[in-house]
């Protein structure tokens, strides 16, 4: 990736996010369910990866609670795909877990999706467990993924 950076969103990011979520989930969240998570979620917190431009080229959300961190979200731009962007935003997802001292990253990712399941892979997330027909439209299973990071 050339020059980067991670920062917190802003409700003002949301058009963008929604650009991303819309093209990169067959569930997307809705702008009022990022509206509601940034204003009324204090176990959330969701960032935004900005390319060189300032353009908003992907975001990642998570969700902290006694276990450990849950990856709720994490999106790159289709067009800024496979220059390290992902890698960046579960670097700060990471960072965050260990400033919280919970060194457990959890996520759920749809059996069907290979290239995501390989790519948590690559980032050293183990498949744990499987939620049968967790998503409905289409039907497919969810595999719940687990990193430590002690």
């Amino acid at each position: 990736a050339g020059y980067a950076s991670v920062r917190p969103m802003r409700e003002t990011d949301i058009p963008a996010v929604m650009a991303i979520e819309i093209d990169a989930f067959r569930d997307p969240w809705t702008p009022l369910a990022y509206l509601a998570e940034l204003r009324y979620n204090p176990a959330a917190r969701y960032e935004v990866l900005e390319d060189e431009t300032e353009t908003v080229v992907g975001y990642a959300g998570v969700w902290r609670s006694a276990e450990g961190i849950h990856l709720a979200r994490i999106a790159v731009d289709a067009a800024q795909r496979a220059k390290g962007y992902g890698s960046l935003l579960l670097d700060a997802v990471f960072a965050y877990a260990l400033e919280c001292g919970l060194p457990v990253v959890t996520l759920e990712v749809r059996s069907s999706n290979r290239a995501a399941r390989a790519f948590y892979r690559a980032a050293g997330f183990e498949e744990a467990d499987v939620w049968e027909r967790y998503y409905a439209d289409p039907a497919d299973d969810a595999i719940v993924m687990a990193k430590s990071l002690a």
